[in-house]
């Protein structure tokens, strides 16, 4: 199931964050960010990426009201991280 939360159609590579550690050493800026969740602490990285897709997410929480503010497509989607492979074309 996937679920909008901040739309937008973009497109670009993948890039796999299981930690805050891996979104400061990987390059994220013009990425699409594929995660388990987003946090307040990775609010900061942020403002460079692409697009977000999360397998944990609501339409009402800080994090997705901060997003779309910001303009950053936001998309929900069960087993994100194995559907999606680090260095993956995809589109959104």
């Amino acid at each position: 199931m996937i679920e909008i939360l901040s739309t937008g159609k973009i497109s670009g590579q993948a890039v796999i964050i299981n930690s805050l550690k891996d979104l400061k050493e990987k390059k994220i800026s013009g990425k699409i960010i594929i995660a388990k969740e987003i946090t307040l602490e990775y609010l900061t990285e942020l403002y460079d990426v692409k697009a977000i897709i999360v397998e944990n997410g609501s339409l009402l929480s800080h994090i997705s009201i901060f997003i779309r503010e910001i303009g950053i497509p936001y998309i929900k989607q069960e087993n994100a991280l194995q559907i999606y492979k680090e260095n993956q074309e995809i589109e959104i």
